[in-house]
């Protein structure tokens, strides 16, 4: 007598339909606890893809943008440093200028002297600061940035020493402080294509470009290096003191000068800081938002993950135990006994 099977009936059941969702399902939550994302490509994000691909784009975008206030604030802190300084140095020297000129009549030669080293020294620091770099880029360049401003560096001194010495040999004062007037970038020691050169600007946000330009051949940093220099090489004719003395003061004018120029330009550059860390601190807030908005699109749930898992594979297990009871089952097993 033939029998009829119930346990192909159940096995291929199972097989095509529970088992295989089950196994689906238990190996997309595998993936997701392994990479702890929803999905490994944009396209099983499903509707949320497009939504995804914007908010990445975003943060991109304000990426960018941090970077490049970041780069330029290193270079605008040198800046100020540099510029703290001069103004530093041109403070010291107008001050001891000050109280020789209190005197009058001859010059106390030592205190004459103090000023001259103290000029000198000034003004080698002074050209130093022109030519700070960041990075091997020169800040005071303009978009030039690969050259120094002053690629001569002994060349401001020796030139205004030769207009300045003229004075001792009958030169009248007026002359001296006309010539050092129109004197040219290159008899500084400036780079000839300083004056050409272009700003520097970046994009700091959209529809946002900040410039932070400020070159090394200003008016204010050459009148710091020709009343630096000029002072340092003035020595005293006793046979024409009031030129000495207009000499004296031109020189002292022209530190004044420069430094309240430097100082300015200073508080100029210090509002753009604080601009730029503005701007940090917001582009940073809203990419915290960004980036939280792409990790609930995204990322997976482990907790409820693992949940799942053992879920699934409790169910997986007992679908298995299921199928292998079914495979012992037979109608001869329920027919009554001939």
């Amino acid at each position: 007598m033939s029998t009829t099977s119930v346990s192909n009936q159940g096995t291929n059941f199972f097989n095509s339909n529970v088992i295989t969702a089950l196994n689906e399902k238990l190996n997309k939550i595998t993936q997701q606890v392994s990479t702890g994302k929803v999905a490994g490509v944009y396209a099983d994000l499903g509707t949320k893809a497009g939504t995804s691909l914007d908010l990445h784009a975003q943060d991109n975008v304000l990426t960018t943008f941090i970077s490049a206030i970041n780069n330029v604030q290193l270079k605008t802190d040198q800046m100020d440093s540099s510029l703290t300084d001069m103004t530093n140095a041109l403070q010291t020297v107008a001050a001891d200028m000050d109280k020789l000129a209190q005197g009058g009549g001859t010059p106390d030669a030592n205190t004459l002297a103090m000023i001259q080293t103290a000029a000198q020294n000034a003004l080698s620091s002074l050209i130093g600061d022109v030519n700070t770099s960041v990075g091997g880029s020169f800040v005071f360049a303009g978009n030039n940035s690969g050259t120094a401003p002053i690629t001569n560096t002994g060349a401001a001194n020796t030139n205004v020493a030769a207009i300045v010495a003229a004075y001792n040999s009958g030169t009248p004062a007026s002359t001296v402080i006309a010539n050092l007037n129109s004197m040219a970038e290159t008899q500084l020691g400036y780079n000839s294509n300083l004056a050409a050169a272009g700003n520097n600007k970046f994009q700091a946000d959209n529809n946002l470009t900040l410039d932070y330009t400020m070159k090394g051949d200003e008016s204010q940093f050459q009148d710091a290096i020709k009343g630096l220099a000029e002072i340092a090489n003035l020595q005293y004719n006793s046979s024409n003191p009031s030129g000495f003395w207009s000499i004296y003061q031109d020189a002292k004018a022209r530190l004044d000068n420069a430094n309240t120029a430097v100082t300015s330009r200073q508080g100029q550059l210090g509002i753009m800081r604080g601009q730029m860390a503005s701007l940090v601190s917001s582009h940073q807030s809203t990419q915290l938002t960004v980036e939280g908005n792409i990790s609930n699109l995204e990322d997976a749930d482990l907790p409820g993950l693992a949940t799942q898992l053992s879920t699934l594979q409790t169910q997986l297990q007992e679908t298995y135990t299921i199928i292998g009871q079914l495979k012992n089952l037979s109608l001869v097993n329920y027919l009554p006994s001939s």
